[in-house]
């Protein structure tokens, strides 16, 4: 595990890529974050984000400095002006001249500058000490849960690493072999191991409340969630990691995955800061054993994460870009605006391989052309490929973004810093987490890793031709919990305090659960169309990159209207999304203050020792 701070350690048995490889320094540039305040009908007075003072400059030049929204060298910028504005080559000498002359004035960030900068921003803080808790949450899976602990075993043995699982068995024969097999690992374990049960969680929750005065209630339903709801308690376990490991950095994943760690064909070491999660998607062949198709990963799959978790942006600039020239490559604009010099590394995401997790296979449409490119086959049983479920899917390289999706087989989470909890109960409790932790941290990275683990439901699901078409009601179409996390990542509010944060967040909860059914249904339908047009402009921009034979062109006509479905009983399905969702944002806003208690009584002890 690495925990030298001056240097990273690239144990995966791969070369690193063409890019990252010595070459002549290029010197590229990217506009700052800025705006501009109109004076007059030729010229405004631009601000460049925490730069002074303010400066007058021609509304031509402003128009060129927006378009300079990504890293690129002065004729790349040149030649991507030329193209925007539809100007001739004739004004190329003219817009060349301009781009010096916003250099000259500072208006443009030359790369190795910012990296410089952003070095020299890094806090003079000691490394984090060493991993301590590795959390698996399983339930009603023994089988899943001894080949994961026997696949822990054989990661490495750790003896700081204490081993929590966290079994939400309902079933006493389920908890039962659990208990054998967490005994067998036990005994060969180094560190500690904690079986916490149904009922053991139950009385550990009541001692947490009494000792940080929280309204046992209260941290019974973000903890236990609401017996009388049916939805499955995925969220439960989560916010029991985040109290018992108060205060420091953990590990969670399911039971149903493994550390076996395999690679794309193609993955490399490249570091990039990039703006959003970019992962290639390859497809698993239904005769072959899915580990026998792809390299294997000679990694440390805990030490891996733990030595991404927690990084200042500054620290990363620092460290990787002596390595990785092109550290910055994918920056653009936007993701310039939003990193800040206290941005730190709060979640690490490896890939995944195996039953990707999703009801619909309609997804795949929206993605890159080349991601699609093994399909355009003429035999129409290349569709087997889809229908068959099974993909492998990361990233080349690690990326470093502020995209807080969670879905990975294994998530590393810095719990230095409060964060709060997820919804005990539904689906989506990860992509919720996410914005409630990119909404209270305003530029909060994530760490995607290149190796992927395995993702092994117990039952081996396929999907069948009709799902490309399936006819779905709104309510089945739309997450409430995906409508709110969407909404929570557009509110607006200036750095500052966290108390302030929260207490914003809470105000806005309470307003959204006793909002009027017309104006939430209003919200809900124009996220419906506004995601629907997203969808459908991803699904043609791929379907027009590619020669599709005909029957993926009929596919692909049959995603589109299946996106575009109309719902005869929209006015009765709405309440179905939006009244469930509003008593659920309500109780979980007035319950914060408690988890806010309860958090900080955790982090002040060592929770091993409330245990019953």
């Amino acid at each position: 595990m690495t925990t030298d701070d001056t240097s990273f350690e690239f144990s995966m048995n791969l070369k690193p890529a063409s890019a990252a490889k010595k070459a002549e320094p290029v010197e590229r540039w990217i506009a700052p974050p800025f705006r501009v305040h109109k004076i007059n009908e030729e010229s405004g007075l631009i601000h460049v984000a925490r730069g002074y003072p303010s400066k007058v400059i021609s509304l031509q030049l402003a128009q060129l400095l927006t378009l300079c929204d990504a890293f690129r060298t002065k004729g790349q910028h040149q030649r991507h002006i030329q193209e925007k504005l539809q100007l001739s080559s004739a004004h190329a000498t003219d817009i060349a001249q301009a781009l010096d002359y916003l250099i000259e004035q500072g208006l443009l960030i030359e790369e190795k500058a910012l990296l410089t900068q952003l070095s020299e921003s890094r806090p003079a803080t000691s490394q984090p000490p060493a991993l301590g808790h590795c959390f698996i949450r399983t339930a009603n899976r023994p089988d899943a849960l001894e080949a994961l602990l026997d696949s822990l075993q054989a990661n490495g043995a750790n003896p700081v690493l204490r081993v929590w699982i966290l079994d939400d068995s309902d079933q006493a024969s389920a908890e039962s072999d659990n208990s054998r097999h967490i005994q067998g690992f036990a005994d060969q374990w180094p560190g500690a191991v904690h079986h916490l049960t149904r009922e053991i969680r139950h009385q550990l929750v009541l001692a947490i409340a009494k000792g940080s005065g929280a309204d046992p209630v209260t941290l019974q339903w973000l903890l236990e969630g609401d017996a009388e709801d049916p939805a499955l308690t995925y969220g439960t376990n989560l916010n029991l990691a985040l109290l018992l490991a108060a205060g420091q950095r953990f590990v969670i994943f399911d039971d149903d995955t493994t550390l076996d760690s395999y690679l794309l064909e193609d993955a490399h070491l490249e570091v990039r800061v990039s703006p959003t999660r970019n992962r290639r998607l390859a497809y698993l062949s239904p005769d072959q054993p899915e580990n026998t198709q792809l390299p294997k990963a000679k990694v440390d799959v805990l030490g891996a994460h733990a030595q991404w978790l927690g990084r200042g942006i500054g620290e990363i600039a620092q460290i990787a870009s002596t390595h990785f020239p092109s550290l910055l490559q994918d920056v653009d604009a936007a993701l310039l605006h939003h990193i800040q010099d206290h941005s730190k590394v709060k979640v690490t995401l490896n890939g995944l391989f195996g039953d990707p997790g999703t009801d619909s296979p309609n997804w795949i449409f929206t993605q890159a052309a080349e991601d699609l490119a093994e399909l355009c086959q003429p035999d129409p049983s290349t569709v087997n490929k889809i229908l068959h479920r099974r993909f492998a899917r990361a990233s080349h390289g690690t990326q470093i973004t502020t995209d807080c999706a969670l879905m990975s087989t294994l998530r590393g989470i810095d719990n230095r810093d409060l964060l709060l909890p997820t919804f005990p109960q539904g689906r989506n409790e990860d992509l919720f987490f996410g914005s409630l932790t990119k909404f209270l941290y305003p530029g909060a990275l994530v760490a995607s890793l290149p190796f992927m683990l395995p993702h092994r439901p117990n039952d081996m699901r396929h999907w069948e031709a009709d799902d490309f078409d399936r006819p779905a009601s709104i309510h089945r179409r739309c997450s409430g919990v995906t409508i709110l996390s969407d909404l929570i990542d557009g509110l607006m509010l200036s750095d500052g305090d966290r108390t302030t944060r929260i207490q914003y967040l809470v105000a806005w909860m309470r307003h959204f659960s006793k909002m009027e059914g017309s104006a939430i249904s209003q919200i809900i339908l124009d996220y419906l169309a506004q995601t629907q047009s997203e969808s459908v402009a991803a699904i043609n921009r791929t379907a027009s990159q590619l020669d599709a034979p005909e029957w993926l062109k009929e596919l692909f006509v049959q995603v589109i209207e299946q996106h575009l479905q109309e719902d005869p009983e929209i006015w009765a399905n709405l309440p179905k999304i939006y009244e469930p969702l509003q008593r659920q944002t309500g109780r979980y806003a007035d319950s914060i203050h408690d988890w806010t208690k309860a958090w900080q009584w955790c982090c002040q002890r060592d929770m091993a020792d409330e245990l019953p």
